[in-house]
């Protein structure tokens, strides 16, 4: 839709794919979709896998700035600081895996 230079053009992307689930709905595919997306497999971890996102950093960010990220997020999330425990272990899990990364 984003491709689209008119505002209109966009509104006629928008009807056609909701006009496409709705004819998907009435020959029975909705069911089927919904099947082949329920046998997906999820990530395992998904913040473990965007560790600069779950830091707040930049992939191209020095150590440093990593790090200082860390001990900041640390500081607000951990169960001594009304933090959770879970929360405090996503972290840890990031910045080891960031740690990995780097050497």
């Amino acid at each position: 839709m984003h491709k689209q230079e008119r505002a209109v053009d966009n509104l006629r992307v928008l009807y056609l794919a909701i006009e496409a689930m709705r004819l998907n709905e009435r020959r029975g595919i909705a069911e089927v979709v919904q099947q082949a997306y329920a046998q997906l497999q999820a990530p395992a971890n998904p913040s473990i896998t965007y560790p600069y996102e779950l830091l707040g950093v930049r992939p191209d960010a020095p150590v440093e700035v990593i790090e200082a990220a860390f001990r900041a997020r640390m500081k607000a999330v951990h169960p001594d600081a009304g933090g959770s425990d879970h929360q405090a272990k996503q972290l840890t899990a990031a910045m080891e895996q960031l740690r990995r990364e780097r050497k």
